[in-house]
């Protein structure tokens, strides 16, 4: 018999996804304004936006449909953004990160989905 090296197995669960979420901050609260087309999203840890991108993949049940994304942020704090939608969001409405948060960082992790809160 000849003797053979055996060949190393790739670590195949490099940078791969648990439980299809790819890792970063989770969105704790989404909470409803007085002004129905605007919405704190806050988050588990501190967060800095770039002030030029707009994270179109936060989505969320408006007057005008499910899956509308929204169109600007207008401030943003230590741990949360307020965004602007076309239509008004209510408490109750569904809310979903469809994908990466353009312009926040560090990373949120994403998919992620739940109710707009008062």
């Amino acid at each position: 018999m000849i003797p053979f090296a055996r060949r190393k197995r790739r670590n195949r669960n490099f940078r791969r996804r648990k439980n299809g979420i790819t890792p970063g901050l989770a969105i704790t609260a989404v909470e409803h304004q007085t002004t129905r087309e605007e919405v704190i999203i806050r988050f588990s840890g501190a967060i800095a936006w770039n002030g030029v991108d707009q994270p179109t993949a936060f989505e969320a049940t408006t007057d005008d449909g499910p899956k509308q994304a929204c169109l600007d942020v207008l401030a943003s704090g230590p741990d949360w953004i307020k965004v602007e939608f076309n239509g008004g969001v209510d408490v109750g409405a569904a809310w979903a990160l469809a994908g990466a948060m353009a312009g926040i960082s560090p990373p949120v992790a994403w998919p992620q989905s739940g109710i707009v809160t008062a």
